[in-house]
């Protein structure tokens, strides 16, 4: 599979993920181009790629090899179109960060439902985020979430789930990818939950 244009992924995402071995059915929820797909593909039975932006799926069909993820196309603020207790886990990255805690325990409350008792719920959650923008007229962004209220908003939505975090620092450097111009630093969370 060639490489997302997001790079490879987070090292400590990457390594959860080898180290879980993910088996059965797995949704990787907002996959965007699919960026963890390879990792997911090598050892899960079936993966369903699912995200809002169509453009970012067909490049992932495109660069799919020959082990493809099911496509789908959703608004994971919606109702997610899959059966109660469909998946064996859930996988999410980059993304959940975004959403205000109102929409965030919806798209939750969703994951609850989709995933089968006993499974895996696997997701990043950016916080403490500082931007410097590096072209003038950048539109600004400020962070949702500090590390201590993205604690207590997981906890309190998966209070059902053994939880584990892990705790890091990241900087990505966006200043020549278009429509970014910008260096983004903060606190990178890996949250590992069996439901």
């Amino acid at each position: 599979m060639k490489k997302s244009i997001w790079g490879e992924g987070d090292k400590i995402t990457l390594s959860t993920l080898r180290k879980l071995k993910p088996r059965g059915v797995w949704l990787d929820l907002a996959s965007g181009d699919g960026r963890y797909a390879p990792v997911l593909l090598k050892t899960v039975d079936s993966l369903i790629a699912a995200d809002k932006d169509k453009k970012a799926l067909r490049i992932l069909k495109a660069r799919a090899g020959k082990k493809k993820p099911l496509i789908k196309h959703l608004d994971i603020t919606k109702k997610l179109p899959f059966r109660d207790s469909s998946f064996d886990g859930v996988f999410c990255a980059g993304t959940l960060h975004l959403f205000t805690p109102k929409i965030l325990s919806g798209i939750f409350s969703q994951i609850n439902r989709t995933l089968r008792p006993g499974g895996m719920l696997v997701f990043d959650f950016a916080v403490d985020i500082k931007r410097q923008y590096t072209k003038p007229g950048a539109k600004k962004e400020k962070s949702l979430y500090s590390y201590k209220e993205a604690r207590k908003l997981i906890l309190k939505n998966l209070k059902s789930y053994r939880i584990s975090i892990s705790k890091s620092r990241f900087l990505d450097d966006l200043s020549k990818m278009p429509g970014y111009s910008r260096i983004t630093k903060g606190i990178f969370l890996l949250i590992v939950g069996k439901k």
